[in-house]
This record gives C-alpha cells, structure tokens and sequence, in this order.
C-alpha cells in the first residue's frame, strides 16, 4: 500500500520551539482544516476519538491530515444517532462524560471536545486540565473547570468555551463552529512561523519505503511482468 507522504507531526512541530504554540494565523488555519477533515469523518459516520496534535500530519504544503484511527468507531449504517459505548482516547483530550464514566455518550461531540482541547494546546502551549497522574487528570475533568487566558481574546475564548462546554447537549456542533465569528476572521500572517520540520540527510529515502519499492519493481521487472523499471530510472538519474 502506498500513500501520500506527510513530511512531520504538528506535535514534532510544536516540541521544536521553545513557545510550543502557533503563532495565531497559522493555528488558526490548522484549526480550519481539522474542522474540514472532522466534518468529513462525521459525515461517513466515523468517530475519531483520538484528536489531539499527535494524530495530525501535515504535508509537505502544510496540508493537515488526520491520522491514526486506531480507536476510531465505524457508526452502524442504520444507526438512529452517534450515540458510542467505549473510548480509548489519550486522557488529557477526553470529555468529562468519559471522565466521569457514563455508560453511553455522543461520540461526535467527543471529537468536538478534542478538537477544543487541541486548539488550546496549540494557541496557549498549555492544557485546560491537568492532573499528577491519571486518576486526579479524570477527577479535574470530570469537575470541567478550567480556565482560557486572558491573552486569547474574546473571540478565541467564546470558541473554546463552547467546545469545551460541559454539558455534551449543549456543546458546541460543527454547524455551530461554522458559524462562529472566529472562524470567519482573517489574521495577519506574521514574521514568526512555525516551520515544517523536514529531514536534510542525504539517506532520506533509506528511511521509508522507497528501497523496498525499487526492490519490489526490480524483482517484477526481472520476472517480465512489468516493464523495465521507470522507478529504477528516475532513480539513476537522480544519482547522475
């Protein structure tokens, strides 16, 4: 299986610098992608439940990809609503009705709460909730106090609050995240910019798939099933 290559994480990305956020416009922009990529998802009757900066590749655009549907949940086809009965998700981006152990929840509105916390890790560097160890991370969610910082703004801060609602009924949909008036501003590209993190080593290909792939069409080539090798020559011409 072959697949389009994302050049790096936007938790590599964020560890990278000292800041460990995003710069307003470009935190922002992800943000619009994830919305369009939840949607999607939503929209096929999947269940993310794994949101958070670790999951999300970027290529080498700065196209953002969700990845990692390991926990994920395939909704039934005939199913009256998204109603979900287990998660697995990483703790700090679960939602008090996981922390506090309900039997049955919304798993779309999950995806929501993660997405929130997501987006205020990547603008603040920090956490809405945290906890020594994972018992007191449950108990602090399952409180759903938190605060946003000042320096988000207001517009940024009404975002994340519904998001973050506590009460999954009245949390925040796509629909109403779409039209919410943050999503609609325009910010100014700054000096300060987060950059893709891409390797310089000049055995680069060594590290993926391609010798595997020169391999595999070279034995094929060898057999006559396939033509002589197109891979193989661009490869050379590479070398040349």
């Amino acid at each position: 299986m072959v697949m389009e290559y994302c050049v790096c994480g936007m938790q590599e990305m964020l560890d990278s610098v000292p800041e460990k956020r995003f710069p307003v416009f470009q935190a922002h922009g992800y943000f619009l992608q994830l919305l369009d990529g939840l949607e999607y998802l939503h929209s096929q009757g999947i269940v993310h439940k794994d949101i958070k900066p670790g999951n999300l590749l970027l290529t080498t655009d700065g196209t953002l990809k969700i990845s990692d549907l390991g926990v994920a949940e395939a909704l039934h086809p005939f199913a009256k609503d998204d109603t979900c009965r287990t998660s697995q998700g990483s703790p700090a981006f679960q939602p008090p009705e996981i922390a506090n152990g309900l039997d049955t929840f919304s798993g779309f509105k999950v995806d929501i709460w993660s997405a929130g916390v997501t987006l205020y890790n990547i603008t603040t560097s920090l956490y809405p909730f945290e906890g020594d160890n994972i018992y007191k991370l449950f108990e602090n969610i399952g409180k759903g106090d938190y605060s946003v910082p000042e320096e988000c703004g207001p517009s940024l801060s009404d975002l994340l609050q519904g998001m973050l609602e506590y009460d999954p009924v009245k949390r925040f949909s796509i629909q109403h995240i779409r039209q919410h008036k943050r999503r609609r501003l325009q910010f100014e590209r700054t000096l300060w910019v987060l950059t893709l993190l891409t390797k310089t080593s000049s055995n680069d290909c060594d590290e993926t798939s391609f010798p595997w792939l020169l391999m595999t069409e070279a034995s094929l080539c060898n057999k006559g099933v396939l033509d002589p090798p197109a891979i193989c020559g661009a490869n050379e011409r590479k070398r040349g």
